[in-house]
Order: structure tokens, then sequence, then C-alpha cells
């Protein structure tokens, strides 16, 4: 019984998805990038979604995107400045999300 609970217990923890939760709240990511830019895309995988509301995504309070339900997203950023402190803000409005992977890519 001893084995079979701890094997139990350790396929349930590698099993388990991390992220960041979001509930009906705004939060902040941010990136310093070591080049000028335009036209990149941020890369978004969602693992939770729940709830009727959206997330609104902005960059440097401009809005740039939104996403309705779990999935891999792509939100384009139009422009940033080499070594410019970007700020990516998501916005969730009646729902409740989870962020499990976000890159930048351009």
């Amino acid at each position: 019984l001893h084995t079979a609970y701890r094997r139990q217990r350790q396929m349930c923890i590698r099993d388990r998805s991390i992220g960041s939760v979001n509930d009906n709240a705004v939060s902040h990511i941010y990136y310093v990038p070591e080049s000028a830019g335009s036209n990149a895309e941020l890369k978004l995988r969602i693992t939770e979604f729940e709830g009727s509301g959206k997330v609104r995504v902005y960059k440097n309070d401009e809005y740039v995107g939104e996403f309705l339900d779990k999935g891999d997203k792509t939100v384009i950023i139009p422009e940033f400045d080499e070594e410019e402190l970007v700020k990516i803000t998501f916005a969730a409005e009646d729902c409740k999300f989870t962020l499990l992977k976000i890159s930048l890519e351009w």
C-alpha cells in the first residue's frame, strides 16, 4: 500500500501544470529587448480559462489584443526600442485564467 501511494503521489506531482493564475485582476510582465524591432510575436500558452469574460493585452498601456479561451495564443507587439522597458499587461474581465508559458519572438 505504501509503495502504491508513493507512485500515485509522484504521478500527480509530475503531471501537474504550474503557471500564473489570474482571477479578475490586472497582472504585468516586463521585458527589456536587446535590440529594436517591430511586429514581434508574444506567444502565450493558456492552460485554463473559466468564465464568460475576456483578457485584454496591452503593451505599455496600448491595446494590442485579447483572448477569450484557453490554448496557444499569439499577440502582435507593433514596435519597441532597443533596451526599452516593455510592460505587458493582462487585464482579466469576468474570468480566471492560467498562463503557463510566455515568450517574445521577432
